[in-house]
């Protein structure tokens, strides 16, 4: 299975815990743009449960007793590129099952867009019904 499979299916495990535990409409919340896997402010939970000054993802991770390999089996956190750190060989982002940050910045970008792309088709919708009454 490819790095970027892996990161596809870890990022739709997320988005189901997201839907669970952030805001609603959290997918509208996240600036695509600023959007860093590798950033505690910029990444998803960064910018969900936190400011632009603040450790979101610690306090994500901390409210709900999300551990790294938590966090990591969700999409919420990956490796760098070129990761030779010796505690990498036993993370759940080695070797075979590795979600690079790159990775899962990718998928993360093609799910939020994907929300919200259904969520302006099902207010579209919406708007035919009640002009059509």
């Amino acid at each position: 299975m490819s790095t970027a499979t892996i990161a596809e299916e870890r990022v739709a495990d997320g988005g189901k815990w997201c839907n669970a535990h952030a805001p609603a409409g959290w997918w509208n919340l996240v600036d695509l743009d600023l959007l860093d896997i590798s950033s505690v402010t910029r990444c998803v939970l960064g910018q969900l449960f936190g400011t632009p000054d603040t450790n979101g993802y610690d306090a994500a991770t901390d409210r709900f007793n999300l551990s790294y390999t938590q966090a990591a089996e969700l999409g919420f956190a990956g490796r760098a590129e070129s990761c030779g750190n010796e505690f990498c060989r036993d993370c759940p982002n080695s070797s075979s099952g590795s979600s690079t940050n790159a990775d899962l910045a990718h998928a993360w970008k093609a799910y939020i867009l994907e929300r919200r792309m259904a969520e302006r088709d099902s207010v579209a919708v919406n708007d035919l019904d009640v002009a059509d009454s």
